[in-house]
Parts: structure tokens; sequence; C-alpha cells
């Protein structure tokens, strides 16, 4: 199901992802023939959709630990932790069996400000909510979300393959291939738009100074051009939710995972993330 802001690059969107699918037949439609024509039937489905959880204030007794640095103790046994909210965005795979919902993957898709504060308005604050039906049209109508498509041709390629041969893989698992051998050599390419998040004190430069091997930010559009013009290259995907961040690297051929980093309690880029990548490659 395509987002309506997909409508005039719908044959550009269909000649990429088609060539990354072959577990099914595909088809792309919009949201209104999603719900008018589809819905509810022998079909199964690729749609945006998430969740959302909100905390209210708690006071802690006895700990020492509070999730962020400027969070006032209260006094020397006690800290409070505030209001909070987390919202979980992604791309899913799903099939409506009978009564119920049986999902097969999920990409994660970080949340935009715009995004953030309409689901924030369309969301109850009582704990755990599922998105409802207002929100998931809003994702696909009106939302500003957007995805690089080479990114979403690769996630898709990994999905497939691994519907074909039987296998899982968590959002949270790390790894290592021996793949990454070949950044010793290749440059590995990184969107422009990740250092939007940096912190202040920081521009590009100083965060991938410390990275010993080539590397290069691009625009999200010259990367999906890289993708096309080249045969094969390495690119760096980050996302971060409430809770923390995703780095991975992936090969754009193959769709592969050469490397997958997840850091609890830590949403922006850091210099520290590409020193460990470089350290990586060193390894292999």
């Amino acid at each position: 199901v395509y987002q309506d802001s997909d409508t005039n690059n719908l044959a550009l969107l269909t000649s990429i992802i088609s060539s990354s699918w072959n577990f099914t037949e595909l088809t792309f439609v919009s949201y209104d023939d999603f719900i008018s024509k589809y819905q509810n039937k022998n079909y199964s489905f690729f749609t945006l959709d998430g969740y959302y959880k909100h905390f209210q204030e708690q006071k802690k007794s006895n700990t020492s630990y509070t999730p962020n640095k400027d969070f006032a103790a209260l006094n020397k046994n006690k800290t409070i932790i505030p209001e909070s909210q987390i919202m979980y965005i992604y791309l899913k795979l799903w099939i409506q069996e009978t009564d119920k919902e049986i999902n097969f993957a999920k990409i994660s898709v970080s949340p935009d400000i715009e995004t953030y504060a309409i689901g924030n308005s369309l969301i109850s604050k009582d704990g755990f909510n599922e998105f409802p039906e207002e929100m998931t049209e809003f994702l696909h109508k009106k939302s500003s979300l957007k995805f690089n498509l080479l990114r979403l041709k690769n996630a898709l390629q990994l999905i497939n393959k691994h519907l074909l041969e039987s296998k899982s893989r968590s959002m949270y698992e790390e790894s290592r291939t021996p793949e990454l051998k070949n950044l010793k050599a290749d440059t590995l390419f990184i969107s422009n738009k990740y250092f939007s998040s940096a912190p202040k004190t920081q521009n590009s430069k100083e965060i991938i100074k410390n990275y010993k091997y080539y590397i290069k930010s691009i625009s999200e559009k010259q990367l999906l051009k890289k993708g096309q013009e080249k045969d094969e290259i390495y690119y760096l995907i980050y996302d971060q939710n409430s809770r923390g961040k995703f780095i991975n690297i992936i090969n754009s051929k193959t769709g592969s995972i050469v490397y997958s980093d997840y850091t609890h309690l830590s949403q922006q880029i850091k210099a520290k993330d590409f020193i460990k990548i470089s350290k990586s490659v060193k390894k292999n």
C-alpha cells in the first residue's frame, strides 16, 4: 500500500521494488483502494502502522538510576521519572486470518516531528495503544515520512530471502559478517540527513573523522543514484526510537546486513559509533 505522496513517482517505485520481491505476486495499491477493495480478503499487505506507549510520572526509591541527567532528584534516596511517551512506526507485512492478524515482518521507521505531533494528538494517554485507524490513514495519505527507495528495496530483498529460507531475524540482533572486510578498500556511503540529529557541538566531519577507511556523506537522492549506477555499494542506515538507536551497514546488491549494532538509551549518531565500526572492519 503506497503513500499518496508516492503517486507521482509510482512508476519508479514499482520498477525498483518489484526487482527485489518474488515470494508472492506483488501489486501496488493506494490506501483508498486497500480500504474499499482489498481489506479483510485473502491477501497479504505491506502497510505503515505502529504503536504507542505512555508512561505516567513515577517516583522511584532506593535507586541511583535516572534515564536523563536533567531529571531532578527529590532527595538522596528518591528520583522522579517524568511523564513520557514512546512512538514506534514500521512498515509491516501481515495477513488477516479469521479473527486475528498475523505479522510476518516489520521495517522500523523513524518518525519526523510532524508525524510525532500528529500521533500525540490522535492517540490516547492511557498506557499501551496500537495505532488507531485515524493514525494509519494519516501515515498513508498525509504524512511527510519518506523512504529512501534503495533502503526500501534492500529491506524487502532481505525479508523476501528470509521468507524463502524460513528464517527469522530480530531488529535488535547484532552482527559483524566477514564481508565487512570489503570496507578496507570500498567506500562507506552515509546520508547527510543523519547528521541533523547529532550533538550541536559536532558537525559531520568531526563525527566521521575517526573512521579509518573510506567514507563519504551524500544526499538521499545521490545515495539512490549511486545504488542504481554501481553494481554494489555499502551504505549506512541509522534509525532511532525513544529507547535507543540502530546502526546497520547494507550491501546494496544483495540487501544483506554486514554490520548491525544496537545501543540502548542513546538516540544520537556520534563519533564513537564510527570508531566502533572502524574497529570491526579492522578485525575482519
